[in-house]
Parts: C-alpha cells; sequence; structure tokens
C-alpha cells in the first residue's frame, strides 16, 4: 500500500486535491463510478488536460446543472417533467427553446432557400448541436458537455431572457461581452430599432 502526504502550508482546494490525485494516476471514469453509488444527482465531472506558463497539470471541475427561474419556465411555457431544445447560440452563449418556439423557428429555417450556401451550412450546424433536455423535479436541466465545451462554460453561468428563448453565458464571456457592447447600446438600439421598422 502506498500513502501519499499532503503538506498543505497554505491551504488546498478540493478540486486541487482531485485534480492532483488523477495527474499522479488516480482513474477518473473510477471516480465518477464512485461517486454515481451515493445517488446525488444535478451535477457532471470534467477534467481534463491544461498547460499553464509552461507547467502541464490536470484541471477538475464539478458543474452544476443550472436550474431555470420559475419566471423563465413559465415564458417559456415549460415545467418540470417538459423538455427543451438546447442548442448552439450566437455570440458564444447557448439559446433554449421551449418546444413551440424551437419548432416555430426550425419552420422558418425550412422555409429558407436550400439551394443557398449558408442556409445549408446553418440548418446543419444549428439541429446537429441541438439536443432536448428534460428539466427535472427542482427545475434544473443537464446541459450537453459538448455544448459546454463549444461555449467555454465553466463554474458559473448568467441566464438571461432573449424575447422567445433563454440564453446561457460563462460569466466571464457574458462579463466580456457587456463590457464590449454596453457603451454601444444606445446606436445598436436605434439601428435595431430601424431595422424591425422596415421589416
Amino acid at each position: 500500500m502506498r500513502i501519499a502526504y499532503f503538506d498543505c502550508f497554505s491551504g488546498a482546494a478540493g478540486d486541487m486535491i482531485v485534480a492532483s490525485l488523477l495527474d499522479a494516476g488516480a482513474s477518473f471514469d473510477e471516480l465518477q463510478k464512485r461517486l454515481a453509488g451515493l445517488s446525488v444527482p444535478g451535477y457532471q465531472l470534467k477534467a481534463e488536460k491544461v498547460r499553464k506558463q509552461g507547467f502541464a497539470a490536470t484541471k477538475f471541475d464539478v458543474l452544476i446543472d443550472p436550474a431555470l427561474p420559475k419566471p423563465h419556465r413559465d415564458a417559456l411555457g415549460c415545467q418540470p417533467g417538459n423538455t427543451v431544445f438546447v442548442t448552439l447560440g450566437l455570440d458564444g452563449c447557448l439559446a433554449v427553446y421551449g418546444a413551440d418556439a424551437f419548432h416555430g423557428f426550425a419552420a422558418r429555417v425550412r422555409h429558407a432557400s436550400p439551394t443557398q450556401a449558408d442556409v445549408r451550412a446553418f440548418t446543419r450546424l444549428f439541429f446537429s448541436l441541438s439536443e432536448e433536455c428534460e428539466i427535472d423535479r427542482q427545475g434544473r436541466i443537464r446541459l450537453p458537455a459538448a455544448l459546454l465545451d463549444e461555449v467555454g462554460v465553466e463554474s458559473e453561468v448568467v441566464v438571461i431572457g432573449a424575447m422567445d428563448h433563454l440564453e446561457i453565458w460563462g460569466k466571464r464571456r457574458w462579463e466580456q461581452y457587456w463590457q464590449r457592447n454596453r457603451a454601444e447600446y444606445e446606436r445598436v438600439a436605434e439601428a435595431a430599432l430601424r431595422s424591425g421598422d422596415s421589416v
């Protein structure tokens, strides 16, 4: 039997300890299997190799399945036990649609001309990245890991309403987007409203 001693002279976070054990050879699959035996729902584990300032290491995260606030669920027409559609949104976020809104959007895409290359590309990408997710009894949804990786969502998220759907942003990316666009709000609003009037 081998014994490992931790000399944590200034403390150590749980995720750092687990990452160190994984880096030393512990099995990630075995960790997932053992934790699954606890029957604690609502989370996902993620481990990946990273390199920072010339050092290689393992980064370990526990991702909590986000809850959809009740007002947002009501706006989408969805309640626990229903399903929503999660797909890649624009500008680096995930988009969450209720069934009616998703099928309505799909109908709009279906009426676009398939002879246009952009239409074909968008159709393939949009629907291949769309997943149907069930809302559990606590109002949570399990976001697909592949989509989380696409938009760089880590441990904190921001959920915003966007007319007929919700957007889920990684907190850091949302703050960057906000800082980049806030100063242009009046100009963007004017342009958007002018565009809407011409439709």
